[in-house]
């Protein structure tokens, strides 16, 4: 997945067309997360929040708790202040949106 809007909305749409095996794709998104380099991770974070996002209005909501569960080790992976201003705005949204519980927010700000 690359830094566009493009792919990262292309590989979204694959998952969530593909919920069924939304605990294989969320475990290998968190593989991938832990080989790739700090300005990938970003990308990856980017991807996960489209599917979080997005599952809801496209019957796919069962990848919220699939991220959900991966989501506290994936912010401790992302602690670079390269980038870590970009993955807190993501919580903002998520947490604004009400995307996820404020306690689980709070534990991925406190894993950041």
């Amino acid at each position: 997945v690359t830094n566009t809007m493009e792919s990262i909305q292309g590989l979204s749409s694959w998952c969530i067309e593909n919920k069924k095996q939304h605990k294989v794709i969320v475990q290998f998104w968190l593989k991938w997360l832990r080989r790739s380099g700090i300005p990938h991770r970003l990308n990856l974070f980017y991807l996960a929040n489209d599917v979080i996002q997005n599952c809801k209005r496209k019957n796919a909501v069962v990848y919220r708790d699939s991220f959900a569960e991966v989501l506290p080790e994936a912010s401790t992976l992302v602690r670079d202040p390269a980038i870590q201003k970009s993955v807190e705005r993501i919580f903002t949204i998520w947490e604004e949106r009400n995307v996820y519980p404020a306690e689980l927010i709070t534990v991925l700000r406190t894993c950041l």
